[in-house]
């Protein structure tokens, strides 16, 4: 017979992950209390540990929350990260949001897991932007959004060429990039934790040029404001723009934008590539190209630099596309995760610290999925780990 301490201990466990879970989805206890018809005190005891929770109203909450029984009751397991570490929120989803949401998060906390089952080296030490331009920064975005960037461009050893290739060099420096395709409405969400890094999501139904003005946004949330998301802010970690305030979602557009599209480039590609009196929209697909952006925003970039004049930009400008009608792709994960992840997993197998099952269960496929998988990449690698 168990103790009651042990009792104590587990339901205060199990307290502490159904308000992490609730609390991501940016839910509130009295969003809980409605759906179980119980009182908000009822749902603040659970959370607290201090009463028990029957398994009928554990299993609507697990389906609520997008979790699997076992997420709550595996309450040993070495994977979950506590609340208080995590500087992130979502915004209240629908199903279809919650469940990329969920499987961002756990995707993120496999692979930090992953790391520590191989004990390589996760890169946490980040260059340090002084305090005092990032003010500068946030009381003036356009102002010193150039400085900021040529910064960050210099300390994290990015250089001066078009950055098509930020994703290579943020996950150099340990960031944890997924790319998986949902509702084009979601362009992208930001995670961070001491115990996992900065983890990205973009949306992979997206154009390779918006990927990557995410990606730059994102990265504008981590250089600007993982230190000021307090864990009552239910706004940080959000798909989108939707729930975050409009100050911070500011300063991660005209983060990326100047990052993406440095002035002097962007200046002396215009006068190379373009006669103003002559300016046509080919000019300025060129020129996004160029940079790897989007033409939308090589278009506002320029009119904030004052390269065009407002009516100009009006008359340039593209029709807004309608995405209803477009077919979002099946998420593929053998395609779709990062490559750095899935050698992770391929390692973590052939070294024993995981099961063939385990290794499907990392991977999102079934069981003789993985085994195909695993079996080709064996045989394309003549032994060897995987990198």
């Amino acid at each position: 017979m168990k103790s009651r301490s042990y009792d104590e201990k587990f339901y205060k466990k199990l307290g502490e992950r159904l308000r992490s879970a609730r609390k991501s989805l940016g839910l509130t206890q009295e969003d809980i209390a409605r759906t179980l018809g119980r009182s908000r005190s009822y749902v603040a005891l659970i959370e607290r540990g201090e009463t028990k929770i029957g398994l009928e109203e554990l299993f609507s909450l697990a389906k609520l929350y997008g979790r699997s029984l076992d997420y709550f009751l595996d309450l040993e397991g070495d994977k979950f990260i506590s609340e208080s570490t995590f500087h992130f929120r979502a915004v209240k989803a629908d199903g279809r949001v919650k469940k990329i949401l969920v499987l961002f998060e756990e995707l993120c906390r496999d692979y930090a897991y992953l790391e520590t089952l191989l004990d390589v080296d996760k890169r946490g030490e980040f260059p340090e932007i002084p305090a005092p331009l990032l003010e500068r920064f946030r009381n003036e975005p356009d102002r010193f959004a150039d400085e900021l960037t040529l910064t960050v461009r210099e300390k994290w050893e990015f250089g001066m060429d078009p950055l098509i290739n930020l994703r290579e060099n943020l996950e150099i420096w340990g960031f944890k990039i997924f790319a998986i395709p949902h509702e084009l409405s979601s362009a992208g969400a930001f995670l961070f934790s001491n115990d996992i890094g900065p983890c990205i999501l973009i949306n992979a139904a997206n154009s390779p040029q918006r990927q990557l003005f995410t990606l730059a946004h994102e990265f504008g949330h981590f250089i600007l404001h993982r230190d000021h998301m307090g864990i009552s802010d239910p706004s940080n970690y959000v798909f989108g723009s939707r729930g975050r305030p409009l100050k911070k979602e500011k300063e991660a557009n005209v983060f990326a934008a100047a990052l993406l599209l440095p002035e002097n480039a962007v200046r002396n590609a215009w006068r190379q590539c373009v006669n103003v009196g002559n300016l046509r929209r080919f000019h300025i697909n060129m020129l996004a190209k160029m940079f790897g952006v989007t033409y939308s925003a090589f278009l506002y970039r320029a009119l904030s630099l004052g390269l065009i004049k407002g009516w100009r930009y009006n008359r340039l400008k593209l029709p807004a596309r309608d995405y209803s009608q477009i077919k979002i792709p099946e998420f593929k994960p053998l395609e779709d995760l990062p490559e750095r992840y899935k050698a992770l997993v391929l390692n973590a197998y052939l070294a024993g610290k995981i099961t063939i099952g385990e290794a499907a269960q990392y991977l999102r496929v079934p069981l003789i999925d993985a085994r195909k998988w695993i079996k080709s990449k064996i045989a394309g690698n003549n032994g060897g780990e995987f990198e």
